[in-house]
């Protein structure tokens, strides 16, 4: 991809604004044709990663339904427009306000969400990262047994970690990975994944 070492906001507000001053025309005019064209060039193939459909963990199940209704919250959210995706990210970055929906919104209203059942199970969860600092960065929420693994184990061998990551990004929906099969999403990896801290003290999301 020949700009993917522009910021893709960036190169489209410069398109944008080349547009406006040479055609003296409004940028809203354009803005749908942006976002359909940016969109369209960011459907690179990714790869199809499994998702964990039939849960059987007694503390996942608790955390998966309060992740759900997490999610269910914010399609009904009255004061943010809730998107996904790589066109979500588009539509968040050009319209701004009171649009949500890239990664780190998401991740800091599942992690808000999923605490009453984190307290009822005795489960933990941290945020996790790959890419950071790239184009292709990427934040999400991952939760694991305490009992059963520490979290300075947890990305030691990912194939055999016993940890889920909850991602609703992509799609919209409360999808669970295993942490395996989660850093697989990326169509490249330039960094690692690290755990890393959510700070939901900025997640002005509406969610009680």
């Amino acid at each position: 991809m020949a700009i993917k070492t522009l910021h893709l906001p960036i190169f489209i507000g410069m398109t944008a604004r080349f547009f406006s001053i040479n055609n003296m025309t409004p940028l809203t005019h354009y803005r749908p044709c942006l976002i359909w064209m940016a969109a369209f060039s960011l459907c690179a193939c990714s790869m199809t990663v499994q998702t964990i459909k039939d849960i059987n963990i007694n503390g996942l199940i608790i955390i998966q339904q309060a992740y759900q209704q997490a999610v269910m919250t914010a399609h009904t959210d009255s004061q943010y427009a809730w998107n996904n995706g790589r066109l979500g990210n588009i539509i968040v970055n050009v319209n701004g306000e009171p649009n949500r929906g890239l990664c780190h919104h998401w991740q800091q209203l599942v992690y808000k969400g999923i605490q009453p059942a984190l307290l009822e199970t005795g489960w933990k969860a941290t945020g996790i990262a790959i890419n950071e600092g790239s184009f292709f960065e990427h934040h999400a929420v991952l939760v694991y047994d305490p009992g059963k693994i520490s979290m300075e184990d947890i990305l030691k061998d990912t194939k055999k970690s016993d940890s889920y990551v909850l991602d609703p990004w992509s799609s919209g929906e409360a999808r669970v990975y295993t942490v395996g099969n989660w850093v697989k999403l990326p169509v490249t990896i330039k960094v690692k994944p690290r755990l890393t801290k959510v700070d939901i003290m900025s997640a002005n999301s509406s969610l009680p």
